[in-house]
């Protein structure tokens, strides 16, 4: 096989290929390396996701695509545990757990934020990744409390 000219390696380098190649790429790292992601137990996430994940391959749009759907999946999950478990309680505990919910939330925006250096996809993959995973282990933690 012959060897690539230089020429070729920089006309390559310059082509609109190369943007898209990055992003596949990055894509493919930050969702197989992200801690967040790691820091949860694949069942804390729906099948549609791991599915999803799965078939985006990598590419950076299609997995911002998967995270906004299990991102409503989580929410409306946990809505559905801190409903359930603020019926459990006392009026006044219930007003506790109404608090460390409005902290709880303020923290996994803050914290997750800070995952965001840039505009950049990846920057934003794996802020959202940390806002479902936290989502995630807070809906379990309201789902087995009161239970």
């Amino acid at each position: 096989m012959k060897p690539r000219s230089a020429g070729y390696v920089r006309r390559w380098a310059s082509s609109s290929m190369l943007p898209s190649a990055i992003s596949i790429l990055i894509g493919i790292l930050v969702a197989a390396t992200s801690p967040c992601y790691a820091s949860e137990p694949r069942e804390h996430y729906s099948p549609e996701f791991s599915s999803c994940i799965s078939d985006a391959k990598g590419a950076a749009h299609a997995i911002q695509e998967c995270q906004m759907k299990e991102s409503e999946r989580l929410e409306a999950r946990l809505n559905t545990a801190y409903r359930a478990a603020k019926k459990k309680l006392s009026p006044d505990r219930g007003k506790e757990l109404q608090e460390i919910q409005r902290q709880w939330l303020r923290y996994r925006t803050l914290n997750c934020r800070f995952y965001v250096d840039s505009g950049a996809s990846a920057y934003k993959i794996e802020s959202e990744a940390c806002s479902l995973a936290l989502t995630a282990s807070r809906a379990k933690e309201l789902e087995g409390v009161w239970h």
